[in-house]
């Protein structure tokens, strides 16, 4: 058999909270007939159905071909489901993603505001940088806008920050929740004992970040 392509999927969230015990059912595009993924390039050891979310809420797992997938959660309650049929012409454009804290961004100045969005059906893959060159006098819950898009009302989906610099006090990798539905993501830590919501005291004058990751509208 042929080399796989590997996919990485999520991380993913449901109810606000990271689902870090999802199941992943996959099917042969267009079917309920199970097909396959792998945890090997070379595609010779199957993975189970259903495959399991890590603790970080993400899937990663080797195929080939097209697949319908269906996310639940550990009561086996759906959750999602897409199909890979077809061909879909991908929306492409780009923001200027704000920071903001306690929604509001008072004397706060960017050196970097960059944002790019690719849109697949009800899908939305997004790249966001941003540079502070003064994180300004606001205080509260770290948010960061989303592309101008129609967001469902409790959209899945989930962000990861890759790459950052000049951060404070952080216990573990930083992810962004959507699941508000308002056009912004929440920022939170991730450590042993759960979650924490960022806010002004996590950022310096110097931040800088690359935020990537997916959610869904309506």
């Amino acid at each position: 058999m042929a080399n796989g392509q590997r996919k990485i999927l999520g991380p993913f969230f449901h109810l606000g909270s990271l689902l870090t015990d999802g199941q992943l059912y996959h099917y042969a595009s267009g079917t309920t007939t199970l097909k396959n993924v792998y945890t090997d390039r070379a595609q010779t050891t199957a993975a189970d159905q259903p495959l399991l979310s890590d603790a970080n809420g993400i899937f990663t797992f080797f195929t080939s071909g097209l697949h319908k997938f269906v996310l639940k959660d550990v009561n086996d309650a759906e959750i999602s489901s897409w199909d890979e049929t077809g061909v879909q012409i991908p929306i492409t454009g780009t923001w200027a993603p704000q920071l903001s804290f306690g929604n509001d961004s008072v004397a706060m100045v960017f050196t970097t505001t960059s944002g790019l969005y690719t849109q697949m059906g009800d899908i939305v893959f997004v790249r966001i940088a941003i540079t502070l060159s003064a994180k300004g006098v606001s205080t509260g819950t770290a948010r960061v806008s989303l592309p101008s898009l129609a967001h469902a009302t409790a959209p899945a989906g989930g962000f990861t920050m890759t790459v950052a610099t000049g951060l404070a006090s952080l216990t573990s990798v930083v992810t962004g929740d959507p699941t508000g539905g308002s056009g912004v993501m929440v920022l939170q830590d991730w450590g042993a004992t759960g979650s924490a919501v960022l806010d002004e005291s996590n950022f310096t004058d110097t931040t800088s970040f690359l935020i990537t990751g997916w959610y869904q509208v309506a």
